[in-house]
């Protein structure tokens, strides 16, 4: 846990809006947890806004200042967040580093970068981007962000490949979030029927409606493998996905659970015995990592970086995008190795390990940020 320490050095996460526990949330929360402590550590300041500064406080270690906003009005306007950087201009002045948990709306991010061409704002800026930058910014360069960030943070080759196709020439730091230890709660398994888990939003994003389908031609072609589908996450899309699923004939099969607290999330993974993703688009995937660490095989769309995190097949196995009958039958093959132990959580975990250490990942940061 980060102290405040008597150096003079002071970094900042700027981190934006902080409305709920998703990934970038969880990600700076573990990163603070895991800050050195020293002579020669930085204090640290999180500036963000919210309409609840205790609950935010509540996820940060004690010795880490909070400075809060309580403006939320105008989000599709850019004003919470120019807000925010005005409001808190002296803290990021004296800042030696600026680490942004979010991108900045277009006014704000303008704002910073005309204090940098000034000289007045001296500090080091490093993005850590949450998703792949064409999908993030598209295929033409972001001229201002790229002017702005000395430094971003991406968790894919192919990520850093796109940053450099569009012209960014600052440091590109391939790292991946900081990954949860593991753990293992629950039984070994497998359980008969075998649970499949699905966690996430229910956004047109997450592609549930393919996973639906791969679930219809797998009843379909494996009438004798006992199974159930098991979803975590809300959204506006839950009414659309259940006539989905009872047009293809699997709404007996699936059971939609709702939001998921953090601090059950664990238990909730290893309440399944493996888990399917079928995102267009992801970023890291921090639940890739959650699903892994508690040593159940995930198999997934090559979206984001996810085709990194299933580098090794004792992991779990890529599925096409569009070709439910493929996947249907890659599903099937999974569960059968389930069923015949074939596959164990013990070696997932292990594989998982291979790359995905908490304190080799959280050094690395520290590294690179100074700590």
């Amino acid at each position: 846990m980060s102290k405040q320490s008597n150096n003079g050095r002071r970094h900042v996460i700027l981190f934006g809006g902080f409305a709920r526990m998703g990934g970038i949330e969880s990600f700076f929360a573990d990163l603070l947890e895991q800050a050195p402590c020293g002579e020669n550590a930085p204090a640290l300041d999180f500036v963000c806004w919210s309409d609840g500064a205790g609950a935010v406080r509540s996820k940060l270690p004690k010795d880490v200042v909070l400075h809060n906003s309580p403006v939320r009005w105008g989000c599709n306007y850019g004003i919470p967040d120019l807000l925010l950087v005005l409001r808190f201009l002296p803290v990021l002045l004296r800042a030696e580093r600026i680490i942004l948990g979010k991108q900045l709306t277009p006014a704000a991010g303008k704002w910073l970068l005309k204090l940098k061409r000034s000289g007045r704002l001296s500090a080091k800026i490093a993005y850590i981007t949450p998703y792949r930058p064409k999908e993030l910014w598209g295929e033409l360069p972001p001229l201002a962000d790229f002017e702005l960030f000395d430094e971003i943070f991406v968790q894919a080759p192919e990520f850093a490949d796109d940053l450099f196709e569009m012209g960014f020439r600052g440091d590109v730091h391939m790292v991946p979030y900081i990954p949860p230890r593991p753990q293992m709660l629950g039984e070994e398994g497998p359980r008969s029927p075998l649970r499949i888990g699905s966690l996430g939003r229910l956004a047109g994003q997450k592609n549930l409606y393919y996973l639906i389908d791969i679930v219809a031609l797998l009843k379909q072609r494996e009438p004798d493998l006992a199974f159930d589908v098991h979803i975590y996450g809300d959204g506006a899309l839950r009414e659309s996905l259940d006539q989905h699923a009872e047009k293809a004939g699997v709404a007996n099969l699936l059971t939609f659970h709702g939001a998921v607290a953090r601090e059950e999330v664990p238990a909730m993974i290893s309440g399944c015995d493996l888990f399917l993703i079928t995102s267009d688009t992801e970023g890291q995937c921090l639940v890739a990592l959650e699903i892994l660490s508690a040593g159940r095989p995930l198999i997934a769309t090559a979206a984001g970086a996810l085709p990194v995190i299933l580098s090794s097949s004792t992991r779990g196995a890529l599925i096409p995008f569009s070709d439910a009958a493929a996947s249907a039958e890659i599903v099937a093959a999974m569960c059968k190795e389930l069923n015949q132990g074939r596959r164990t959580r013990q070696s997932v975990i292990n594989s998982y390990l291979e790359d995905y250490d908490t304190d080799t990942i959280a050094g690395e940061y520290a590294r690179l940020f100074g700590w």
